[in-house]
């Protein structure tokens, strides 16, 4: 599991965030739903590469990925811990 913290961005209009990402339940997750990284890629605007690269906890997502990625799963994600995105 890893954390990333983003400070305030006044020019972006972004309060404080932390993301929570656990790799490991992304991709089991994803698996859940008969979904490849590739569907997953396609749907939240990245490569598979990258997707494949967020389940092995080498690239965290930034905020607008990682929001795309909870609209994609829902709560689920949250309900699970794969995702949890915190604005402070």
């Amino acid at each position: 599991m890893r954390t990333r913290f983003y400070k305030s961005d006044k020019l972006r209009q972004r309060k404080p965030t932390t993301i929570v990402l656990d790799g490991a339940r992304l991709k089991k997750l994803r698996l859940s739903r008969k979904m490849t990284q590739q569907h997953v890629a396609d749907a939240i605007g990245c490569t598979r590469e990258f997707v494949a690269s967020m389940e092995a906890e080498t690239t965290m997502p930034s905020v607008q990925t990682a929001e795309a990625l909870r609209d994609l799963f829902g709560a689920e994600a949250q309900d699970k811990r794969a995702l949890v995105i915190v604005i402070d």
